[in-house]
């Protein structure tokens, strides 16, 4: 069967298309507004006519397939795209063809799982935003609602106000990109490895890390997404300022936090929704 997945981020919407193992496309295109960016998407697949569709987009997102707004995407920080028929419109468009989504993270999540066999895994992706996904034994939690943990507050001893528009100093108004890029007044990439910043970075993830394992208690946490990507001294730090605020209550085994094993995670998870479709 002919599928097609779709990984939609605040900053870039990739694509891929295949044939049971074969790739017939991939490309990435800029998220624009919501009009432009499906119209993008739907010239790019429209050509290889697919069968199904996978859907991993950044949210808030409305999963509950008996909402009248199933696939729609809910308030969030992404400009304009607040109430977009990301899914609706992307399957209409397609010719009504069955289709799925689910969140990016919990998309990367599910994939990962896959990859290493864990029956538990929770997924943290920094970038545009803060995600965190989880799947257990290859469900992933849906409805009533998704995780959106990454909103959770950070650190209060950090003075920085926050960019987040809706909570501020929340661990995504901490650490993602728009807040390192505030916090830097210019781009994330001149921040030197060496800068005190990357410890606030650390202390706000390792209490995210913390809090998941307090909750939802997992065999490994993937920690991905731009920001980690390009500092992968991020992994061990955030580890360790885990396991500090865990101590000998909740030890953090050694190795629980690492780096996707898969190139495209999100996109991956996007083919795993696409494989599980259905006509709506």
């Amino acid at each position: 069967m002919r599928v097609a997945a779709v990984l939609g981020g605040g900053t870039h919407t990739r694509y891929a298309v295949r044939e049971g193992a074969r790739e017939l496309a991939r490309g990435s295109i800029k998220t624009a507004d919501p009009e432009r960016t499906i119209d993008a998407l739907l010239e790019e697949l429209r050509s290889h006519a697919p069968e199904a569709l996978g859907l991993a987009t950044f949210g808030p997102v409305d999963l509950d397939p008996a909402s009248a707004t199933f696939g729609c995407l809910e308030d969030t920080p992404k400009p304009g795209w607040g109430g977009a028929p990301f899914g609706p419109a992307l399957a209409a468009g397609l010719g009504g063809l069955p289709w799925a989504v689910d969140t990016d993270v919990n998309a990367a999540a599910l994939a990962e799982a896959a990859a290493g066999g864990e029956g538990t895994l929770a997924y943290v992706t920094v970038g545009t935003g803060v995600g965190v996904g989880w799947v257990r034994h290859g469900e992933t939690p849906r409805v009533p609602d998704h995780p959106e943990a990454g909103h959770l507050p950070g650190d209060s001893e950090d003075p920085f106000a926050g960019a987040c528009p809706f909570h501020g100093a929340c661990i995504e108004g901490l650490v993602a990109g728009p807040a390192l890029r505030k916090r830097a007044q210019g781009a994330p990439a001149t921040i030197a490895d060496g800068d005190p910043l990357w410890d606030w970075v650390a202390r706000h993830l390792g209490l995210l890390v913390h809090t998941i394992q307090l909750l939802a208690p997992v065999e490994r946490l993937v920690l991905g997404g731009g920001v980690p990507e390009s500092r992968p001294f991020l992994h061990e730090r955030v580890e360790a300022a885990a396991r500090a605020l865990g101590g000998a209550y909740r030890p953090l085994p050694a190795g629980f936090v690492v780096a996707p094993r898969l190139e495209r995670p999100g996109l991956e998870g996007a083919f795993h929704l696409a494989n599980r479709a259905e006509k709506r």
